[in-house]
């Protein structure tokens, strides 16, 4: 999965399941990607050439994670009443706006920002030029 890909998932969560990929969530995601391809497109116009980071390939990373168990999180709850007996009554939290999906969805929103401002500050020079 590719990280376009991974970006129309986010999109299809946000608009299906609202309550669990939130709208900040999206937006502090999107907004990155925006912001950073935008300054490396200038960045080559002007013959530099930013290569990513460790952190924003673990931030890559983690979103394509996340969508996977968010995925399949969502299929054990569809099946839930047909395989897992009422011992497993925790299984109907996965639907809730603070259940798993949504803290599982913070990792690669705080790796998101982290890795924003690691890109800002190692291109701090370049970005004082334009």
């Amino acid at each position: 999965m590719d990280l376009r890909a991974s970006l129309r998932t986010l999109i299809a969560f946000l608009f299906s399941y609202p309550e669990l990929i939130t709208y900040w969530m999206f937006l502090i995601i999107i907004g990155r990607e925006i912001i950073i391809t935008l300054f490396r497109i200038y960045a080559a116009s002007k013959g530099n050439v930013i290569a990513a980071t460790k952190l924003g390939k673990y931030k890559a990373s983690s979103q394509m994670y996340a969508i996977v168990l968010s995925l399949l999180l969502l299929t054990i709850y569809d099946i839930r009443g047909k395989f897992f007996s009422d011992r497993w009554a925790f299984l109907t939290t996965i639907r809730h706006h603070n259940g798993p999906i949504y803290y599982l969805m913070l990792i690669p929103v705080l790796l998101t920002i982290l890795s924003g401002l690691e890109f800002f500050y190692n291109n701090r020079k370049l970005l004082r030029k334009s």
